[in-house]
């Protein structure tokens, strides 16, 4: 299965089905500074806890600041699970930034 998702990839699962979760896994002072568009907040630490269930049969989605760290080991620790298909997001916020700026330029550039 595959792990990653990049942020296009995303942006399509999330218009294609209702039941994606976006769980930011970064502190919540990360999460305040800057979050994803309906991602709710979940720190890496309830995870090891074991204090936090995502509701059965949605499809998850991870992420952190750069993808592969935090959010990596949150998937990897829901699909052990095995309730709900979880990805983590390649690039984290970081490329999510970036891919959004870029789409905003190429709009900028297409009406100027």
């Amino acid at each position: 299965m595959k792990k990653c998702i990049t942020p296009v990839e995303l942006q399509k699962l999330r218009d294609s089905i209702d039941d994606v979760v976006v769980m930011d896994v970064r502190t919540p002072e990360e999460y305040s500074a800057f979050h994803l568009p309906g991602s709710m907040n979940v720190p890496l630490a309830l995870f090891k806890l074991e204090s936090f269930e995502p509701p059965v049969g949605v499809v998850v989605v991870t992420v952190c600041d750069t993808g592969g760290g935090r959010s990596e080991l949150a998937a990897d620790l829901l699909n052990l699970e095995g309730k709900s298909p979880a990805f983590y997001l390649d690039g984290g916020i970081r490329r999510w930034k970036q891919e959004q700026e870029l789409k905003e330029d190429l709009v900028r550039a297409r009406y100027a």
